[in-house]
């Protein structure tokens, strides 16, 4: 006999909508009288607002690093190897101690110090290691998110299939690459800085895709915020701030790619530009780029922009839906003379 069209077995159905159809099916949970059939778990998700908590943590980590650097790295690499192992990484034979900020191994192949000195030493590097999946775990859920957002947006025409069609094949790659950052506590500088520096290119090639497909969207979404002047002032403005980052951006990827490739660092970004070299300064203007606005950028954009809606549903268990259609026989059965 062909299935009636509210038979509960039928596929494709969510068994929590049965609830209204078959009151008895209260009695089932007759242990936990609060079930509710019809409950799901409903979450907003904003994914500028993971993006503002994954910087939130990089500085948390970033500060970290500088305290523990200060009070205790700092002193131990000027005090040098332990009696009797001379050759104890990160130290030299014959060299004992050195300045971590006049002669640390970043300086001697950059020519300057960055944050990463800061956690490329014990125990900074362990502890800061520790703290670092907030960080990635954050920005991961962030493009995980910010994909669905894209998705969706696509699914209900606001955005163009070009600006899909791209989203789409660059989604993978960033979560390759953000999650390749990892290594810089792997390989270690002073064991080997091409390999070091090559896990923090593939963080740099995420942080440009994704001021490219955010600048983008909000263009095909035609997304404006008063705070900028409107439309016309937020087009603009995401237009200049593109324009600078993808310059600072390439500019630095440029240079240190020289070192992964095995190259000495360039020439012209080692001369003087005041009390700094060039590219110290292309190393400031670029965290300004991609580590402080962006911060800023995430939370304003948390604020103005509508959260996604998840929910999560359950199919009801195959006892369940076998004790409801065997209490649907009992009801439509004619009663006893």
């Amino acid at each position: 006999m062909p299935k009636r069209e509210d038979d509960p077995l039928l596929p494709n159905e969510k068994a929590g909508s049965r609830s209204n159809h078959h009151p008895q099916v209260k009695d089932l949970f007759s242990m936990h009288s609060q079930g509710n059939m019809d409950s799901t778990l409903n979450w907003p998700v904003q994914p500028e607002t993971l993006r503002f908590y994954a910087y939130v943590f990089f500085w948390i980590m970033g500060f970290l690093a500088m305290a523990l650097t200060e009070l205790v790295v700092k002193d131990r690499l000027a005090a040098g190897p332990p009696p009797g192992d001379p050759s104890c990484p990160p130290f030299e034979m014959g060299q004992g101690g050195f300045d971590l900020h006049t002669h640390s191994h970043l300086i001697r192949v950059y020519g300057f110090n960055n944050i990463c000195s800061n956690w490329d030493y014990s125990p900074a590097r362990e502890i800061v290691a520790m703290v670092y999946p907030l960080f990635e775990y954050t920005l991961i859920l962030y493009l995980v998110a910010d994909f669905i957002n894209v998705a969706i947006s696509y699914q209900k025409g606001w955005v163009s299939p070009r600006y899909y069609r791209v989203a789409r094949t660059l989604f993978p790659i960033m979560l390759i690459l953000c999650s390749w950052f990892r290594m810089i506590f792997v390989i270690l500088v002073y064991e080997d800085a091409r390999g070091h520096t090559a896990g923090f290119l593939g963080l740099q090639l995420t942080l440009m895709m994704v001021a490219c497909l955010n600048v983008w969207y909000i263009s095909e979404t035609k997304l404006e915020y008063d705070i900028l002047g409107g439309r016309r002032g937020t087009q603009i403005a995401s237009l200049i701030y593109l324009v600078c980052d993808l310059a600072v951006s390439a500019t630095k990827f440029w240079l240190d790619v020289h070192v992964v490739l095995g190259y000495d660092y360039p020439s012209w970004g080692m001369k003087p530009v005041g009390s700094l070299v060039v590219g110290e300064c292309v190393d400031h203007v670029w965290m300004l780029f991609n580590a402080i606005l962006p911060l800023i950028i995430s939370y304003v954009r948390s604020q103005k922009e509508q959260p996604l809606e998840i929910t999560i549903d359950l199919q009801a268990p195959k006892y369940i839906l076998q004790r409801i259609r065997e209490q649907e026989k009992e009801a439509n059965e004619p009663p006893v003379p």
